[in-house]
This record gives structure tokens, sequence and C-alpha cells, in this order.
């Protein structure tokens, strides 16, 4: 095995999603690769298999401010809704419509249009 560096865990980390696309498939799951450690001969990280199908990755460019979307992420309750106040070159700034006030800035991948 050659050395053990960010090169090679980019590159494994993408064949490792192409051969877990089979399992999701036949197990109706989504499987994630947590952050990865490394040292120079080995490397480990943390797997999680989520019950549901893998959403669609969206980019900022599939949202427009006003819309109404909601976040998945497991810190924030699936049930809230949030409306894009301005978009970002890099994040979304959404605003809580139903509960709390909450403001956050949010990676586009993370929403979802409802």
């Amino acid at each position: 095995m050659k050395k053990i560096d960010s090169n090679t865990l980019t590159k494994f980390r993408k064949d490792f999603s192409e051969a877990m696309l089979q399992l999701e498939k036949e197990y109706g799951v989504t499987i994630k690769l947590g952050t990865l450690t490394y040292d120079s001969t080995s490397f480990r990280g943390k797997m999680s298999a989520i019950k549901g199908d893998r959403g669609e990755v969206l980019t900022k460019e599939d949202f427009k401010v006003g819309e109404q979307v909601k976040i998945d992420h497991k810190k924030v309750v699936p049930s809230l809704v949030f409306e894009i106040k301005k978009i970002n070159s890099k994040n979304i700034k959404v605003a809580c419509i139903s509960g709390t006030n909450r403001v956050l800035n949010v990676s586009p991948s993370l929403l979802r249009k409802i």
C-alpha cells in the first residue's frame, strides 16, 4: 500500500461512495462515510447507514430568495420550515418561520425543497 495522504483519502471516499450504491439500493438506506483521520500507514472513520433513499444534492443555483425549505441535518428538527433570506457565495441564509426565530447560514447541500 502506498503512503496515505489527503489525496489518497479523497480518492478512497469517491471509490467508497460508488461501491456503496448497490448496497444502498438493496437495503433502502443511505450510507455516509464520516470524517476520516489518518497517519502515514492507516486511516479510520465512522460509517452510518440511514433508512431512506439518498436525497438529491442541490446547489445554490437550485434555490431562490423567499423559497421555503427544510434542513436535512441531525441537529435540526425535521418539521421546522425555513425561508431563504439571502444566497451567499458558499452558503444560504435562512430564517425559521415555524416555531423559533432562528437565522442560520446553511450549506445548500443540506437544504431540501418542500
